[in-house]
């Protein structure tokens, strides 16, 4: 009878230990409690016991893993610091412990940054997960994370879109330091324009995007120059305004209202070539986000959005390069370490058109010259583990000349002509920060940053005579030039701290000291000269915030805070609190709800002029008589995650606006003779609109598929007779379609295509004879008409070879391969042949373009 005993005893622990080892599979995503129970009994044939009470089946767990052993799996979905479990013949007895035993109460942080194994660059957005206590936080701007865990056992994961993910066990008896470095997965295909660190249904942020700069160069562009303004246009809720223009116009907002941060600083024109291109060489950039809405409290500034792109920090483990030739320019970007503890990069952008065409041009006593270039630059050093020190730069700069000699001879004299014209523009930028890490919860980065804008306009014209019998007349000479700029030197400093493994709270405050030059103009003609100058205005903004962002149970995530800001002249000082709230609750594993509110306020403001084409916007500040900016935008939607590769959003949107300012009618920068104060006028703004935004992010086939539905309407006392009108870039439907095609690792096929409403225009409608037998046109009401729709296809394919020294890549593309016409304009001719002329641009334009990594 013994011996029966012990071999029941044994079979029974055999019993126990084939069932410890069963293998589960599961796909890689969110689950409630009651469904992971189902698929345990239908795999394994286990059934469940346990109180009701004892156990939250509604409750969301996550499975880093695609298989499981029995008991794994059930210490991830009851862990040991509240449940116990017992598994016996089949069946698994599940019940919360009575009484949580002192020492698990004890709480450890741990902390460290998370960067790529093979540069050093720090990951911005990466999420680090702790499955047993479902729970997670994610890297900030520098790549720092911080959680408070209960002391025990934890297993933690890392993981990054395009990069294998990491998972470690760690027991937790005192506080952590853990920098990972995670490695890229290059078996997987190539990834979609659009992706985030965190699910969509994870995140309480609503209307923000994270825009990786790898996947930028598959896309299609015109004439083959990558540039990030242009597919940042192919999103929901933003607008790009004039074909081929890199300005972006967002939720019904002016391009004054995008707060462009690089490196944290300011930018105020990001347009080269007058608009086609932007400043930005994405082989200099690390990270860009984007918001729409649902503002975190630490920005401000701005009404409708903000950009914030980072430089990269510069290769901290060997030395490497890129360089790319195109058909508008060429550019060069180089980075790696200069010791253990400091590294470099720099990265240059020049045309070349000026040099192939001038050689022809003089032979033809005209010169016609234009450049641009820009020139990033950073190094950052570690003075220690707790300490580090940035320091980088940005210089961009266009340069258009026309210089035109003729002379013009007879029997009794010769007279020469010169005319020379200049424009110049350009930004200039630097930052110096330093990162100190206090303790394991507080993470601080103090900074100086400098940011200036300007542009020039000048014209001379000589004329000179020779061989006049008697007196020789004196020269005739005329010149002007206009002047314009704003510079801002400012200071900053920025705090996270991470209290709980639920919460983090972020806080910081700014200086900035603005000096303005509205217009500066100077006349010049025979002996006589006139100066014009709008003296220079200086104001000294500030700004604090405090934002809380906290998870509550398993569902519900919110994200409070204040933004205050004061603006203040000599002659009066605005102050502005402006709330912000943002929330997310997840109605199953896969399903989300968020809702957003914010207000933004905005001290400057950027007078434009459809009137000519040249960067001629004027910034000018809030004055005694001008008050500041006013937004109020409520945002709401929904988030669906079928898997961790498929991505659904969509999201309403209503926003109202403030104390915009336009030009009076008639009035344009060229008008010297007032006040610019008094040729402006107040505008109040409203859009709202509904987008809806697919995203497959990996695989042969990925891309993204968004949709806009939007109003946006503009009025004024002083415009369109008081009545409301149409914004000049409403635009009623807008859609776009962005696909990869990875046929293989040495091809990729990809395409664009989009379809908008036209804009709204303002039409000539009667024309008629005077009195005085003048003939006058009248027009019709603002924005009463609307151009045809637009709509264009881009092709392009990409051949790439991997060489034992580096990539190398040719790129053909095809810019609206269709050749469809889509209007820039219409010009109303009067006269016998009255009617409108329909001007466009690009018809059906090849590229290529070459790049080697190295």
């Amino acid at each position: 009878m013994k011996n029966v005993y012990m071999l029941l005893f044994f079979l029974s622990a055999f019993d126990i230990k084939a069932q410890d080892h069963f293998g589960i599979s599961l796909p890689q995503q969110e689950y409630r409690i009651r469904n992971l129970l189902k698929i345990i009994n239908e795999q394994t044939q286990h059934s469940f016991i346990y109180p009701s009470s004892d156990v939250d089946e509604e409750q969301i767990v996550s499975t880093p893993e695609e298989r499981y052993e029995l008991t794994r799996l059930l210490n991830l979905m009851f862990p040991s610091q509240t449940h116990e479990h017992q598994i016996s013949d089949k069946k698994v007895l599940v019940k919360k412990k009575k009484r949580v035993k002192q020492a698990s109460k004890e709480r450890f942080s741990i902390s460290g940054y998370v960067t790529d194994s093979a540069s050093g660059e720090s990951l911005i957005g990466a999420h680090i997960f702790f499955p047993e206590l479902n729970s997670g936080v994610v890297t900030n701007a520098y790549g720092f994370f911080s959680a408070s865990l209960p002391a025990g056992t934890h297993t933690i994961g890392v993981g990054y879109l395009g990069y294998e993910r990491l998972k470690h066990s760690l027991e937790l008896r005192e506080d952590v330091k853990l920098n990972v470095a995670l490695v890229q997965n290059t078996s997987n295909l190539e990834e979609v324009l659009v992706h985030g660190g965190q699910s969509l249904v994870e995140t309480s942020q609503i209307s923000g995007l994270k825009i990786p700069i790898r996947q930028m160069s598959n896309l299609p562009v015109l004439l083959g120059e990558t540039d990030l303004m242009k597919s940042i246009q192919l999103l929901p809720g933003i607008s790009g305004g004039l074909e081929g223009f890199s300005n972006f116009y967002v939720r019904g907002g002016g391009p004054d209202q995008n707060l462009i941060l690089l490196d944290g600083v300011p930018l105020y024109n990001t347009q080269h070539l007058f608009g086609f291109l932007s400043t930005f060489n994405n082989d200099a950039l690390n990270n860009v986000d984007l918001y729409k809405g649902g503002f975190p409290a630490r920005y401000g500034g701005r009404l409708s959005s903000v950009l914030d792109i980072q430089m990269k920090e510069g290769n901290r483990q060997e030395f490497r390069g890129d360089a790319t030739v195109g058909l508008l320019a060429s550019a060069i970007t180089l980075e790696g370490p200069i010791n253990e503890q400091t590294s470099f990069m720099v990265s240059g952008r020049r045309t070349y058109w000026d040099v192939l065409a001038r050689p022809i041009l003089r032979s033809l006593n005209q010169d016609i010259g234009y450049h641009f270039y820009d020139l990033y630059t950073k190094i950052n050093h570690s003075l220690s583990d707790r300490d580090k020190i940035y320091f980088s730069t940005y210089l961009g700069n266009d340069k258009l000349s026309l210089m035109n000699d003729a002379i013009a001879e007879n029997s009794s004299q010769v007279v020469s002509n010169e005319e020379r014209n200049a424009l110049k523009w350009g930004n200039f930028i630097s930052a110096f920060r330093w990162n100190h890490t206090y303790n394991s919860k507080l993470f601080g980065n103090m900074g100086i940053t400098y940011s200036r804008f300007y542009y020039d306009i000048s014209n001379a014209y000589v004329r000179t005579f020779e061989g006049v019998a008697g007196n020789t007349p004196e020269p005739e000479i005329y010149s002007n030039s206009l002047n314009s700029g704003i510079e801002d030197v400012a200071f900053k400093a920025d705090f996270d701290y991470f209290p709980l493994p639920n919460q983090s709270i972020k806080f910081g405050s700014m200086l900035t000291y603005h000096t303005f030059t509205p217009k500066a103009l100077s006349t010049a003609n025979f002996n006589s000269a006139i100066s014009l100058f709008t003296e220079p205005i200086t104001a000294l903004e500030t700004a604090s915030y405090f934002e809380d962002a906290v998870k509550l149970g398993n569902r519900f995530d919110i994200n409070m805070g204040l933004h205050f800001s004061s603006f203040s002249l000599p002659e009066k000082t605005y102050s502005s609190l402006q709330p912000r709230v943002s929330m997310n609750y997840r109605l199953g594993p896969k399903l989300s709800t968020k809702m957003a509110y914010a207000k933004m306020t905005q001290f400057l403001h950027l007078l434009t002029t459809t009137t000519v084409g040249l960067p001629s916007d004027l910034w000018v500040p809030t004055t005694e008589n001008i008050p500041p900016q006013d937004a109020y935008q409520v945002t709401g939607g929904l988030a669906y995650t079928p898997n961790p590769n498929v991505e659904f959003s969509l999201e309403g949107y209503y926003k109202e606006m403030d104390n915009l300012l336009e030009y009076k009618e008639g009035i344009n920068y060229a008008d010297i003779n007032t006040d610019w104060q008094e040729t402006v006028t107040a505008v109040e703004g409203q859009s709202y609109g509904v987008e809806f935004l697919a995203q497959k992010k990996a695989g042969k086939l990925d891309g993204f598929l968004g949709y806009t539905l939007a109003w946006a309407f503009r009025k004024s006392p002083d415009l369109n007779l008081g009545k409301e009108y149409f914004y000049r870039f409403d635009r009623r439907h807008d859609l776009s379609l962005a696909v990869n095609f990875n046929k293989s690792k040495k091809i990729v096929y990809s395409g664009v295509w989009v379809l908008g409403t036209g804009q709204a225009v303002t039409l000539p409608e009667v024309q008629y004879l005077n009195p005085d037998n003048q003939l006058i046109v009248a027009f019709s009401k603002r924005g009463a008409y609307r151009m045809p729709a637009y709509h264009r296809l881009d092709l392009s394919a990409s051949l790439i070879r991997e060489k034992k020294n580096g990539e190398r890549r040719w790129i053909f593309g095809i810019y609206n391969s269709y050749a469809r016409r889509n209007p820039v304009f219409l010009e109303y001719l009067s006269g016998e042949n009255a009617g409108f002329v329909q001007y466009s641009l690009f018809q059906l334009i090849p590229s290529i373009s070459y790049r080697r990594s190295f």
